[in-house]
């Protein structure tokens, strides 16, 4: 092994927890608002994701779909069950957080002493990060409070209970492929939005990056930049029509606006 190199070690965990003996994994979202002092948010809701077929430690090297719980991966087996409802939680291969944590406590899990251990994978792992993050940030002569970074933690429990994490995500997907993942990831972008402080604002009156059309013109030069508005709690709460595709561009809008300072948005 190189001693002048980074590395990582990682090895496999033979004795997963199962849930009708299929492996799964918990999609955590976590949000940093500030890294001096260090701000970590976690949302209380998230994502199981289940591998589509039996497990069994003998065929690790054979079969991806009992091993692996990754979305990506299990949705192109033909076994995989694909939510259709986002109210009929707890069924096919991909269920919330919430879901899972109430068929814990049918099982009698102490979910409790399960959650202190998953918060102390999290904030350990910014702690171990902290300072390269933090000079990162300084190098980019950041104020600390505008800029922010949601993160997907993908923990993996074993048969003792015990959390392993398996990796950290930087902006996790936002795509929704299911009612659930729209339920979910939209009420998740609401909230940030909301805690980081981005507020709505008129196209054309606040944003600096699109010039005004010419009165009276019917050739001058169209907008060069329509970003989307953020999307609001009111609006995901109504069921307004929105389209899933746009989650994703919403979240880096709302990271430009807040990351630009105020005398550059004044300048111009």
């Amino acid at each position: 092994m190189p001693s002048e190199e980074s590395c990582i070690i990682s090895r496999y965990v033979p004795n997963p927890l199962l849930i009708n003996g299929l492996k799964f994994d918990l999609r955590i979202y976590v949000l940093v608002t500030c890294l001096d002092p260090l701000r970590i948010y976690i949302y209380n809701e998230g994502l199981t994701r289940f591998a589509s077929e039996k497990y069994k430690l003998s065929d690790c090297k054979t079969n991806r779909f009992a091993h692996l719980t990754n979305y990506s991966v299990n949705k192109k087996n033909d076994k995989f069950v694909q939510n259709t409802c986002a109210t009929d939680d707890g069924k096919g291969n991909k269920w919330s957080l919430s879901a899972l944590f109430k068929h814990f406590e049918v099982i009698g899990i102490d979910c409790e002493l399960l959650w202190s251990r998953i918060y102390d994978i999290i904030i350990k792992s910014f702690i171990s990060g902290e300072t390269v993050m933090s000079q990162a940030t300084k190098k980019l002569s950041c104020h600390r409070n505008n800029c922010f970074e949601l993160f997907g933690f993908d923990i993996l429990i074993d048969s003792e209970l015990r959390p392993w994490l398996m990796e950290i995500n930087l902006t996790p997907s936002l795509a929704c492929e299911s009612p659930l993942d729209f339920q979910i990831k939209s009420n998740l972008i609401a909230d940030m939005l909301t805690l980081v402080g981005v507020q709505a604002f008129d196209r054309r009156r606040d944003n600096p990056y699109v010039r005004p059309k010419p009165a009276g013109g019917l050739f001058g030069p169209k907008d060069p930049l329509r970003p989307l508005a953020p999307l609001s709690s009111a609006a995901t709460a109504a069921g307004e029509n929105v389209d899933p595709d746009d989650l994703s561009n919403t979240l880096a809008y709302a990271r430009l606006k807040v990351f630009i300072p105020q005398h550059a948005a004044s300048s111009n």
